[in-house]
C-alpha cells in the first residue's frame, strides 16, 4: 500500500485481485475538488487503466490467433473423422458379407460331408 499526496487531496494505492491497481482518493470534506484536481485524477486513472489493459490486449490478440488455429485444426480433424466413419461402415458391411458367404459355404460343405458319411456308413464328424 502506498500513500501519495497531490496538493489538497491524498490517495492510497493498493493491489487488488488479478494485479489490478486501485486507488482510493481521500480528501478533506471542507475542500472542494477543482476542475484541475478532477483532470489530474482522470489522468492518473486513465494512466493506470491503460497500464493494466495494454498487456491484456496483447494476451487476448494472441489467444484469438490461437483459437482460430485450433478451429482450423478441429475442422480438419472432423473431416477426417467423417471419412473414417464412412470407411468403418463400409468395412463392417464387407465383413458381414464375407462372414455370411463363408457361413453358407460351411453349412453347404457340412451337408455334403454328412451325406457322404451316411452313404459310406461312417461317422467321422463327431
Amino acid at each position: 500500500m502506498i500513500w501519495v499526496s497531490f496538493g489538497t487531496f491524498n490517495y492510497i494505492t493498493f493491489k487488488a485481485g488479478l494485479g489490478i491497481v486501485k486507488r482510493v482518493f481521500l480528501y478533506y470534506l471542507k475542500t472542494m475538488l477543482t476542475k484541475d484536481d478532477l483532470k489530474e485524477i482522470r489522468g492518473v486513472v486513465n494512466e493506470e487503466v491503460r497500464a493494466e489493459i495494454d498487456p491484456l490486449k496483447k494476451d487476448v490478440s494472441g489467444l484469438k490467433s490461437d483459437v482460430s488455429g485450433l478451429k482450423a485444426k478441429t475442422a480438419t480433424i472432423e473431416k477426417g473423422m467423417k471419412t473414417l466413419q464412412s470407411d468403418v461402415t463400409s468395412i463392417r458391411k464387407d465383413v458381414k458379407s464375407i462372414v455370411s458367404f463363408f457361413d453358407s459355404e460351411y453349412l453347404e460343405l457340412r451337408k455334403r460331408v454328412e451325406k457322404i458319411e451316411l452313404h459310406l456308413g461312417v461317422n467321422f464328424s463327431s
